[in-house]
């Protein structure tokens, strides 16, 4: 685990310090912010006991203080670098008892580095790259009269990632199929990610993005073996610089 950890690490740190001399050595980056309309989904078991719970994104947005994703691509040739970031600030107030509220900070970080098959002349192509994802879900919980506790949860794993892109000319020489597929271990017993995209190119610099993604967790967290899944909606706006 440890080792799968470590060469997660050094594949962000390959990608940082490639796109430190992107323009001196021919690199090209894309840029996509975008929204992600999350949902979660999961199980806890601790013993013989499983509780499941759940909250859709319309149980989630009044709760939302911030939050957005940015997706980056570079490539060279067949060498290509992918990050991915998502974060979101919620906050709760309760009632029962004495009342209170609970805050929370959740991240997840992407960070691959890989080669790339095909893609000559804007055709098909394969990316296959290896990396590390990175979650941390930081709570602090307050009552009020009582006082405040915190908890936060650091995740961080070995990934393997493949990316894939496909023009659909036979509906239109400007849209794309795109997908994105990970697995991975480390903090977690098992985490995987689907991605699969459409994207439409306005022009020589700006595309349009909608796809849906899920990222699924298994781990332990004390007694408790955790089973929970993010997924939902997203749409973004590619930038080619």
């Amino acid at each position: 685990m440890r080792m799968a950890r470590g060469i997660g690490l050094a594949a962000i740190i390959m990608c940082m310090a490639t796109w430190a001399g992107a323009a001196e050595d021919g690199w090209h980056l894309q840029l996509t912010p975008y929204m992600w309309f999350v949902n979660i989904d999961g199980t806890v078991s601790v013993g013989d006991r499983e509780a499941d719970f759940s909250a859709d994104f319309s149980d989630l947005v009044d709760k939302v203080d911030l939050g957005g994703g940015l997706m980056a691509v570079g490539a060279c040739n067949h060498w290509v670098c992918f990050v991915q970031g998502d974060y979101f600030e919620l906050s709760q107030d309760f009632d029962q008892g004495p009342g209170g509220d609970l805050e929370s900070d959740i991240l997840y970080v992407d960070g691959a580095f890989g080669y790339r098959f095909g893609g000559s002349a804007g055709g098909a192509s394969v990316d296959v790259l290896g990396g590390a994802r990175y979650f941390r879900n930081e709570n602090e919980v307050t009552v009020r009269g009582v006082g405040s506790a915190d908890d936060t949860s650091d995740l961080l794993d070995g990934i393997l990632m493949l990316r894939a892109s496909h023009p659909l000319a036979f509906l239109s020489e400007k849209l794309r199929f795109e997908g994105t597929a990970s697995i991975g271990a480390g903090d977690s017993d098992l985490v995987w990610e689907l991605q699969p995209e459409l994207t439409y190119q306005f022009n020589d610099r700006f595309a349009g993005r909608a796809g849906y993604r899920r990222i699924e967790y298994e781990f332990e967290d004390g007694a408790a073996d955790v089973d929970v899944g993010y997924q939902g909606f997203l749409v973004g706006l590619d930038v080619k610089l």
